[in-house]
């Protein structure tokens, strides 16, 4: 086992370091220059060149990513353009309210997802099985932001039972966490549905039902068991799913979290937050893949060879 983790673990830190170097040259490829935005429109060519060589920006790409990593190695990821605070700085202020909002989401779509994929392969064909695949189907395909929308102008403006806007009471998580939740929630209930399907109709799932077990343990001590593999990994994967779905649905909602931090950052041509923020997502996309597939290997000591 001590392998398998060491083994992946070096897999990830490469894909780390290669996602950092597309997130360095894609911040570059931003249209609008930051010392300029800086400067002000009618600051003169040689204003705008001090600001450059303030930044570091006047130096090679391949000097500046150095920098960069070096800086990032030991903790320090710059000091933001707009206000003048450490990138850290910036991120630990903002990382709660993502975290809170992301655990609210992610509980939900697995709270959901799993015991409605488990419904509806109980009886695979039924009424309860053909409405919740076209409910999944629907939470999959509708954009974020449209249901942002509708689910504001439904329960804040309308009906007014929840809050529009911001992070102010614990009652403000609601709308954004629900809206958050149901792309993975629609993913995670397929892939159970169908893994479930598979697993009850092995022999041994028959056996079982032939011995007199009742339906709890049919379902949850030996088919959930064997089933569990793909849904971990679709749990893990879709933590990738909810971080991009947190820069619309925190811009939509007001969220003070790390999603609205990338948006202003990406307005005003922010290079180290826009890197920063951009970097801890990939971290926490790449440890939660490594969390999934440990959690496989546990369950299936096969993968540990893979």
């Amino acid at each position: 086992m001590s392998g398998y983790v060491l083994r992946k673990l070096l897999t990830l830190t490469a894909v780390v370091l290669v996602v950092s170097l597309l997130i360095f040259l894609a911040v570059r490829l931003l249209p609008g220059d930051p010392a300029r935005m800086m400067a002000g429109p009618e600051a003169s060519a040689a204003a705008v060149s001090r600001i450059h060589a303030q930044l570091g920006l006047n130096r090679p790409l391949a000097v500046q990513y150095g920098a960069f990593l070096a800086r990032a190695a030991s903790g320090d990821l710059g000091t933001s353009i707009e206000s003048r605070r450490p990138v850290t700085e910036e991120l630990a202020a903002h990382a709660p309210f993502t975290i809170v909002l992301g655990l609210a989401a992610y509980l939900l779509a697995v709270g959901v997802g799993v015991p409605a994929g488990i419904l509806a392969a109980a009886k695979p064909g039924g009424h309860w099985d053909r409405a919740f695949s076209a409910v999944a189907i629907l939470c999959v395909s509708v954009a974020n932001f449209w249901v942002a929308l509708m689910a504001m102008e439904l329960f804040a403006v309308r009906l007014q039972w929840l809050p529009l806007m911001g992070a102010g009471s614990p009652s403000h998580v609601v709308l954004p966490a629900v809206t958050l939740a149901l792309a993975p929630m629609g993913l995670i209930g397929r892939m159970t549905r169908a893994s479930m399907i598979e697993i009850l109709g092995q022999d041994y799932i028959r056996t079982a039902r032939a011995k007199g077990l009742g339906p709890f343990a049919v379902y949850f001590r030996h088919a959930l068991r064997n089933a569990l593999a793909p849904i971990v990994t679709i749990v893990g994967l879709n933590l990738g799913s909810v971080i991009g779905g947190a820069v619309v649905t925190e811009s939509v909602f007001s969220w003070p979290g790390l999603g609205r931090l990338l948006v202003d950052a990406v307005r005003y041509r922010d290079y180290p937050v826009v890197q920063g923020v951009a970097l801890v997502a990939v971290i926490a996309v790449v440890l939660a893949n490594l969390a999934a597939e440990l959690g496989i290997a546990f369950l299936d000591p096969r993968m540990r060879r893979a």
